[in-house]
């Protein structure tokens, strides 16, 4: 019997690049829309009621999750974050990161951010100074791959239960921290964020921010955002207004002189009660989403809500309300936000996804005709009560979304977070369009000497392989938007 002989296709590129180079002016700008899991992250030392994944961060290659109940020794509930780092096998876990003073009961990992090669974590219940819970947050610092705690920040004017490290945003030479129980001006628990700069190596406290209408158990500071460097929001979910209690509310502060002041004090066109309003804060050039979580929406009450504000010459205005297709009953739109080159991703607790509440995702791209959704996703091994979508993430093309109370074999609560990338093979520089600007990095993908930017750029006709038989479908997709 003879041996089938391999039938071998042959291609020729350059003719069809000189074509792609034509469509460069004359190609439409189509949107991509696959989200695909690409992976599950979870901590190496799995262990029960960790909660891996209420809090996630990415900057680049790098990931930071927070495991804020995580047993450390015989401290109970000292808390932990894992940063992971993405190369061509995926993402691999590259330090586990706790405290120098770590004790029971800090709940380390509560927030995290990342700049870089550097993290800031916050210790919400830390004990220090005789002061109990009064919060902290510790920094750490990667050098050549070794990550070492470098400082640990605390309020000047720090007092028991002020839960300094509620939240965190990282934005140049600027670090805020939202700490949502300060008692201050004589009003218990309003909250507060405070402003830390950096300089020659060294973060030293800049500023207190509190709203000029202090509320008693405002929280205040339970989310912070920084615009630009003159800009920060600060949320309050829990401030009563308008005959509504914990109706919510944001602050804008701008910087003027060095000095930073109250600019505005937003709330929701249609407040209510427990609508939390300011719940969750991310910000991009001249815009900021704030989550309203557990709003009504068309009738369904705790459904929630994203708002998107932006900045012109005459102040803040309401841009768009977002809310999920499939809207259901306490979903919890609006836990979390994040955002990124005009690509939100926004966590609904709550959401239905492989299970019933076991909690979704959700992308919204603003384009020329405003905010449209592009995609909903969720944990292919969800359950219910996962909590999936209580912490996400966004940069470029991929996003990471927690689910602090997934199980992990028998570790139950142990948690898990789960990376997702926009997948559209033809869409190669990941910016979330198709057309000409993807002809260069194509090219360099076809010839080896691009970096994919997702697990499946430039594999057009998907059979795995990025080559010359991936030109035809590359060059329809372009024309058509079919990849």
């Amino acid at each position: 019997m003879l041996n089938a002989r391999p039938v071998t296709r042959k291609w020729t590129a350059v003719p069809r690049l000189a074509a792609l180079a034509a469509l460069i002016a004359v190609c439409p700008a189509l949107h991509a829309t696959d989200w695909l899991e690409v992976q599950k992250l979870a901590q190496g030392d799995l262990d029960e009621g960790d909660h891996f994944g209420i809090n996630c961060a990415i900057d680049g290659e790098t990931i930071v999750i927070g495991s804020w109940e995580d047993d450390l020794g015989a401290n109970t509930e000292a808390g932990s974050a894992y940063v992971f780092v993405r190369d061509s096998g995926g993402w691999t876990q590259e330090a586990k990161l706790v405290a120098s003073d770590n004790a029971a009961d800090d709940h380390f990992g509560w927030s995290v951010a990342i700049r870089g090669d550097l993290v800031a974590v916050g210790s919400v219940w830390d004990d220090h100074t005789g002061l109990t819970d009064a919060g902290s947050v510790y920094l750490f610092k990667r050098t050549a791959g070794v990550w070492a705690q470098v400082g640990k920040l605390t309020a000047s004017d720090a007092a028991a239960g002020d839960y300094f490290g509620s939240s965190l945003a990282f934005r140049g030479p600027t670090l805020v921290i939202g700490a949502s129980d300060d008692t201050h001006s004589g009003v218990s628990f309003a909250g507060s964020a405070y402003v830390f700069t950096e300089s020659g190596g060294g973060w030293t406290e800049t500023a207190k921010l509190i709203a000029s209408d202090p509320d008693a158990f405002g929280k205040f500071g339970s989310a912070v955002g920084i615009v630009d460097a003159d800009t920060i929001v600060v949320g309050s979910p829990a401030d009563d207004h308008s005959t509504h209690l914990q109706a919510g509310s944001v602050y804008v502060f701008t910087r003027s002189g060095g000095v930073w002041s109250e600019d505005v004090k937003i709330v929701s066109s249609v407040p209510g009660d427990s609508f939390r309003f300011g719940a969750s804060i991310a910000t991009g050039f001249d815009r900021f989403l704030t989550g309203e979580y557990n709003s009504e929406q068309g009738g369904l009450a705790g459904a929630g809500a994203t708002h998107v504000f932006v900045r012109g010459t005459s102040g803040w205005s309401l841009e768009a309300t977002l809310t999920p297709s499939d809207a259901a009953e306490l979903d919890g739109f609006g836990i979390d936000v994040a955002f990124d080159g005009g690509v939100a991703v926004i966590g609904a607790v709550f959401g239905d996804g492989v299970a019933t509440d076991s909690g979704a995702a959700y992308v919204f791209r603003r384009g020329v005709s405003g905010w449209t959704e592009e995609a909903k996703f969720y944990a292919t091994d969800g359950a219910a009560n996962n909590w999936f979508g209580y912490g996400v993430a966004i940069e470029g093309g991929t996003a990471v979304a927690g689910a602090p109370f997934h199980t992990n074999g028998v570790y139950t609560g142990s948690g898990a977070a789960y990376v997702f990338e926009v997948c559209s093979p033809c869409d190669t520089n990941c910016d979330g369009s198709l057309n000409g600007f993807d002809v260069d990095s194509f090219t360099d993908l076809l010839v080896g000497s691009g970096t994919p930017c997702s697990s499946c750029a430039g594999d057009a006709n998907g059979d795995g392989t990025v080559n010359g038989f991936d030109v035809d479908d590359f060059v329809l997709a372009l024309t058509t938007g079919g990849c």
